[in-house]
């Protein structure tokens, strides 16, 4: 730790913290030499000063040097609690439709737009009868579409960030 840290740094993290966990003490050197570092950790402050440490430690000793800029010095990619997505559905002439554009949208006599977790938890569940009512068939209906949306966009959601995992080593 002392090699990476400035001794103010050093000393602070000592004396808040005590040792570094098995995970900063990995992914601080990666860090320190510019890589691009994946960390994963069980706690919020596992990864937080795994990945903020080294760059505040630098930044402290640019602002005592006087050489601190107002300027971008770090893009940080927050931790995902959970992937999330959202889809509308809604009946249009009857029928029970996924993603509706802007036409089925305004044609929808029941419209309902669904966010949930990758674990097919709600965040978010609204739905009226726009121009009629519905049904609990219906309801089912449009509530199976569109899981069936949101399971297909979180693969999609993982898919993508693999591919981009895969481009870092």
């Amino acid at each position: 730790m002392k090699k990476i840290f400035d001794p103010i740094t050093a000393e602070w993290f000592g004396r808040v913290y005590g040792k570094p966990t098995s995970v900063q003490d990995a992914a601080w050197p990666q860090i320190a030499a510019g890589k691009d570092t994946l960390v994963s950790a069980p706690t919020g402050t596992g990864k937080t000063l795994s990945a903020f440490l080294v760059f505040i430690d630098r930044l402290a000793g640019l602002a005592r040097a006087g050489k601190l800029k107002p300027e971008l010095y770090l893009i940080y990619v927050s931790p995902l609690k959970s992937l999330v997505a959202a889809v509308s559905v809604g009946m249009v002439d009857g029928v029970p439709l996924l993603d509706l554009n802007y036409p089925e949208d305004k044609d929808a006599t029941v419209d309902m737009n669904i966010v949930m977790t990758e674990a097919m938890e709600f965040v978010e569940l609204q739905g009226s009868g726009e121009e009629a009512v519905f049904t609990d068939g219906e309801l089912a209906s449009l509530l199976a579409l569109g899981r069936k949306g949101i399971a297909e966009l979180l693969a999609a959601q993982l898919k993508a960030i693999h591919a981009g995992l895969a481009t870092l080593s």
